[in-house]
């Protein structure tokens, strides 16, 4: 392997992307999430860059949508 080739894209088994841009690596879209606290905002993430989502406690957090809209920060994150 050229020492000069780009690392590979993604975490295999994570299902997250990862988008390159310079040195700087943005997470992008993986499998939803959302919080399970009543006091929480009921919405979902699926952006591993969005500060909300990733501010879920493990022992709250829920794979899947719950069938709740999206978080408007992941949706920016996304453009």
């Amino acid at each position: 392997m050229n020492c000069n080739s780009p690392a590979p894209s993604g975490n295999p088994g994570s299902g997250a992307s990862v988008q390159h841009v310079g040195k700087e690596v943005k997470r992008l879209k993986t499998n939803p999430w959302h919080s399970k606290k009543e006091t929480d905002r009921k919405v979902y993430h699926d952006n591993t860059s969005c500060t909300e989502g990733n501010n879920i406690e493990k022992e709250n957090r829920q794979s899947g949508t719950g069938s709740r809209p999206r978080c408007e920060h992941c949706e920016r994150l996304d453009k």
